[in-house]
């Protein structure tokens, strides 16, 4: 049964998207608490400290940390709050992977203030927000369904991080300089990510990524 007065824990680094946050939760949620960490430093500070929040609203692009490295050990120890993902990254193509990582919702940041205040409600009550955007649904046993045929499915999470800096424009140096990894790592993701989406340069793979956007695989 949900609380009187839950918590919520917000994690973004964006000062005023914490703001934007906690004011919509006051406005339509006014027995809702809200803190905010800007940082995956922050978060696990907070977390390690307590009191646990009774929901976690995760940004996945944090300055020291990706949100997809996050996921699997938050949403694999029971003792941390369920996970509800807001993030600026397209659902179509980052929701399917956070929901089977364990998170109980993803909600775009261009979403409607109706649609975060569903999402939240949804997940504070114990259950699973359905973003109508996934072609997922999660079952009674917890198990995600669905977009087996989606070839963004096969990516890794690693591989939607490189995805997503190649697609603002960087060369290979320049994401392994952002990620901290070694060029030919990066090479290697890069290989793969074409290889498993069907593409031989970066303009096929920007039609892809636009193609999924829109539903069409």
């Amino acid at each position: 049964m949900p609380k009187d007065s839950p918590s919520i824990l917000i994690a973004d680094d964006h000062i005023i998207v914490r703001r934007g946050f906690k004011n919509l939760m006051a406005l339509r949620m006014p027995h809702v608490k809200v803190e905010g960490v800007a940082d995956a430093a922050g978060l696990r500070e907070r977390l390690a400290r307590g009191p646990r929040p009774d929901l976690l609203v995760l940004d996945l692009q944090l300055p020291d940390g990706n949100g997809m490295d996050l996921l699997p050990k938050l949403c694999g120890d029971p003792s941390q709050p369920p996970v509800l993902v807001y993030s600026m990254n397209p659902v179509r193509i980052h929701g399917v992977k956070a929901m089977r990582m364990g998170a109980m919702g993803y909600v775009s940041k261009e979403a409607s203030e109706d649609d975060v205040v569903e999402a939240v409600r949804c997940v504070l009550s114990g259950n699973t927000y359905q973003n109508p955007e996934l072609p997922v649904r999660r079952s009674r046993s917890g198990a995600v369904q669905g977009a087996e045929h989606d070839p963004m499915e096969r990516l890794s999470a690693r591989e939607l991080m490189v995805l997503d800096l190649l697609l603002t424009g960087m060369g290979v140096k320049e994401v392994a300089e952002q990620l901290g990894l070694g060029v030919s790592t990066v090479g290697t993701y890069k290989n793969r990510i074409y290889e498993k989406l069907g593409v031989n340069n970066i303009l096929d793979l920007q039609t892809a990524v636009q193609l999924h956007r829109k539903g069409v695989h």
